[in-house]
Formats: structure tokens, C-alpha cells, sequence
């Protein structure tokens, strides 16, 4: 572990597979805090089981649609209320028909 990332935040969307599950592991072995983002809560326990069973930092798994604004900013607070965020990893896979577009001229 790097010492480097001792106490800081790591939020990965799309942890619940792939790409973002990959990252979100990584993330926790470089000694981040992981914020795990998706859909799929069974898939986030999973994930933050693992990270926790290997003797790796703090995992937390919250639901989240990225196409929802109100669930990225709840993601965002709660991540913020860890400690410091460094990195925001956005694996999330969105189709083009979502809420995600229609939305986009929104402030958030």
C-alpha cells in the first residue's frame, strides 16, 4: 500500500463489474478509501466484502444511477463526508436514450 493515499477518497462509479470493479479493488490496494458507485447493490456488498475480507482500507457501497442528478449528489456528499476526494473514476456505462441527455441542460 502507498501511503501516499492513506486517509483519502477514491469514488469509482461502475464498480459493480468490469472495468470499475477493477479499478475500484486497485484503488483500495493503493490504500484509498473507496467510494463504490452503481446500480447493482447486491454486485457494491460483493465488491466492499472482498475489498474488506483482503485487509484492504475502508469500502463503502453506495446506489447510485448516474443518470439520476439527485443520486450523484447524494454519491458526492456522502463521499465528501469520508475524507478528501482525489479521484472521481467514472466507469459508468450509459445508453444514449437515458434520462442522462434529456437532462443535460440542467445545473446541477
Amino acid at each position: 500500500m502507498n501511503g501516499l493515499a492513506a486517509g483519502k477518497v477514491a469514488v469509482v462509479t461502475g464498480a459493480s463489474s468490469g472495468m470499475g470493479r477493477g479499478l475500484a479493488r486497485m484503488f483500495a490496494e493503493e490504500g484509498f478509501h473507496v467510494v463504490a458507485a452503481a446500480r447493482s447493490e447486491d454486485k457494491l456488498s460483493d465488491l466492499v466484502a472482498e475489498i474488506a475480507s483482503a485487509g484492504l482500507p475502508q469500502a463503502y457501497a453506495i446506489k447510485t444511477d448516474v443518470t439520476l442528478v439527485e443520486d450523484c449528489e447524494n454519491l458526492i456528499a456522502k463521499a465528501e463526508a469520508i475524507g478528501p476526494v482525489q479521484i472521481l473514476m467514472n466507469c459508468a456505462g450509459v445508453m444514449f436514450e437515458t434520462n442522462l441527455f434529456k437532462n443535460r441542460c440542467q445545473t446541477v
